[in-house]
């Protein structure tokens, strides 16, 4: 179920995005960045039980109560960085935003599904999916990075004891008939569900398919 979730979120996400952009909308929902570590710490990865219902506990209530809706009043408080689209269950609910719902509607009914599945599901544990928020931008934290000018492509760049040990400077060496070129380095840190592979693909706009990388792998090897 995890994996089905994540698509459709993925694609809710994307199809956002295009439509409006980086904009906050009203009918978004949104959690406050004092409230930020209760969707952080919401792991839904492979091997982990997220899609057992929430216990009637005081913590799953808050979680629960954390998003909120962006209204006309509220709109000026917040940024894109605060917006979260859910990842389908029983225990969310969808943006009041009529056009994100009537995506979610049209995403999930090319399979056949409706958000009421997951409501009368939520008995059964194992196809009960209880769903969660997740952000739909994420910054990068503590980020430092520099542009070095490198010869040996298979050289490394990067000390594996970076709190002790400064980068190291490569060598160039210049009789040699290999062109010199540049590498970007970079370290950083990222909450929870989010991947440096789209960190990467962001910095270098360049796709992350199999088919672009593949054939980034061919040229350089040409």
């Amino acid at each position: 179920m995890h994996g089905y979730q994540s698509y459709i979120w993925n694609q809710a996400v994307s199809e956002r995005l295009r439509r409006f952009g980086r904009s906050v909308l009203v009918g978004d929902l949104v959690i406050k960045r004092e409230n930020a570590d209760l969707i952080e710490e919401v792991v839904l990865d492979e091997g982990v039980d997220e899609d057992q219902p929430p216990s009637d506990t005081g913590e799953d209530k808050r979680y629960l109560g954390a998003v909120i809706d962006v209204t006309e009043e509220n709109l000026a408080e917040y940024a894109i960085e605060d917006v979260v689209m859910p990842m389908v269950g029983n225990q969310v609910r969808m943006p009041r935003n009529p056009e994100l719902a009537q995506l979610y509607h049209e995403l999930l009914l090319k399979d056949g599904i409706t958000m009421d599945h997951f409501t009368k599901m939520a008995s059964q544990d194992s196809m009960s999916a209880s769903g969660a928020y997740r952000k739909i931008i994420a910054k990068p934290e503590d980020m430092v990075y520099d542009v070095v000018a490198m010869q040996n492509e298979n050289e490394n760049l990067l000390t594996a004891d970076y709190l002790r040990e400064a980068d190291p400077t490569p060598e160039i060496i210049a009789e040699s008939r290999v062109a010199v070129t540049k590498a970007l380095r970079m370290r950083f840190n990222l909450k929870t569900s989010s991947y440096a592979t789209m960190l990467i693909r962001e910095v270098t706009r360049t796709s992350s398919a199999f088919s672009s990388q593949y054939q980034l792998s061919l040229d350089q090897k040409n």
